[in-house]
């Protein structure tokens, strides 16, 4: 052959496989040896059906004259509204004195030809090269901090910074299964910020962007070595505006100006208050597919150390003997982190039963109630809820209880109180009871 290799390179919506001569060359989205009634193993979809696929193949697959490419293409599903295909088949020269270049990472690669017959130089062309990356987009991208109110500056860190808010940062996470490419994203609202090239994100990685480099440097000194910082369009590494303390709105773009977020955070209940001035950061409290609603307060939760702990995954969590009752007060340790009471301290418990009056509808009853504090900085960790029984065997939460209040203590706990969803009295079985249930957070 000419060529010493073949470059092929494809967009397909849904399934995809190539064949060269009879050979086959390429398959995506579809099961090997799919028939023409197989559909595609998903749906591709967004930005993902314009994203060229690209691989090498072998050259010695020509022959001389015809050569044939064959293509099916699968849809995920027999009422998809639309179909795309694309295709692109490049050979590749090697002259005398070429070489293989081998990328680990995005870059451009600059590069000329010499004529011999002329003795001169081509122009010199440039291209931008990624690896096996897919856009950005709002199946994969997420928010997953935001340190808007962060602690006043102490000690070295004011001969860099005298400003809290200059340690303001926006902590961004890969969700998806690839590697994502982050160029020309876009974050406005109260901050300005446009990626630019150079900017990829493995699979459950997190990139930081902060108000003020020098100072987020002063501040996390320690933890530099594993912090991807992002790169700007304008090759600034810092976002323009601040961050505000009362919450506001914040929009991400895709390359495309296509939405990938919008969203807006707040300052008060049921947003975790302990991040409002007291240095922690709100921290998406599932950050994973399905992705949470970022607009939902209880959908986040207040870091667990002061200062936001940039980029490490591990925000919130229990340490110690999970059954350990070192204060004998019949709570286990973990529950009691989880209610952001002491297992070293006897009767701290804040868990109360009750019955209290409500008016529901046009109606004045007596309920059964139960209330109980609950530690912000653990809501990464566990979910809190209340449920009632007839027997103490069977026991009922969704529909059967009512939450009535989620009061903020500012202390770093809040006091929950639910009802039973039934007056007392009205059940069939004329008796009731509620707990409180506390079970680790997906």
């Amino acid at each position: 052959s000419a060529f010493g290799s073949l470059s092929l390179s494809f967009q397909r919506d849904d399934g995809i496989a190539v064949y060269l001569n009879g050979v086959e060359v390429a398959r995506d989205n579809l099961a090997v040896g799919a028939t023409s009634s197989t559909f595609a193993n998903a749906a591709i979809g967004g930005a993902n059906e314009s994203v060229f696929l690209e691989q090498i193949i072998d050259s010695n697959l020509l022959v001389a004259g015809v050569n044939t490419i064959a293509v099916e293409l699968h849809q995920a599903a027999p009422t998809s509204s639309d179909i795309r295909f694309d295709l692109r088949l490049t050979g590749n020269v090697e002259g005398p004195n070429s070489m293989a270049v081998t990328l680990d990472g995005p870059g451009f690669l600059l590069a000329r030809s010499f004529d011999e017959s002329t003795g001169e130089w081509s122009a010199l062309n440039e291209a931008l090269f990624t690896l096996n990356t897919v856009p950005a987009d709002t199946s994969n991208l997420i928010v997953s901090k935001i340190h808007y109110n962060p602690a006043d500056p102490s000690g070295s860190e004011l001969t860099v910074a005298n400003d809290s808010d200059d340690f303001e940062f926006l902590e961004l996470m890969n969700v998806g299964s690839q590697a994502i490419n982050l160029t020309d994203v876009t974050i406005s609202g109260g901050i300005d910020f446009a990626f630019g090239d150079f900017n990829e994100l493995a699979a459950g990685e997190r990139i930081i962007i902060p108000r003020d480099r020098a100072a987020f440097e002063s501040r996390y000194a320690s933890t530099l070595s594993f912090i991807q910082f992002a790169s700007g369009a304008a090759g600034a590494n810092e976002f323009g505006g601040r961050l505000s303390n009362g919450g506001e709105e914040l929009v991400f773009n895709d390359a495309e100006g296509n939405l990938i977020r919008r969203f807006t955070y707040d300052d008060s209940a049921p947003w975790p208050t302990a991040a409002d001035g007291g240095g922690y950061s709100l921290v998406l409290r599932n950050p994973s597919i399905p992705i949470p609603d970022h607009g939902v307060g209880f959908n986040w939760a207040a870091s667990a150390e002061i200062g936001g702990s940039p980029a490490l995954g591990s925000e919130i969590g229990f340490i110690g003997v999970v059954a350990a009752d070192a204060d004998g007060d019949g709570l286990a340790a973990l529950l009691e982190y989880a209610l952001g009471t002491s297992d070293t301290i006897s009767g701290d418990s804040t868990i109360v039963g009750g019955f209290s009056d409500f008016v529901v509808g046009e109606e004045t009853a007596s309920y059964l109630t139960v209330s109980f504090s609950r530690n912000q900085h653990a809501l990464n960790a566990f979910e809190i809820t209340a449920e009632v029984s007839a027997d103490l065997l069977t026991w009922d939460s969704i529909g059967d209880v009512v939450l009535v209040s989620d009061f903020d203590n500012e202390d770093g706990t809040s006091t929950v109180t639910y009802r039973s969803s039934t007056p007392v009295g009205e059940r069939l079985e004329r008796r009731e009871f509620i707990r409180v249930v506390v079970t680790e957070a997906p």
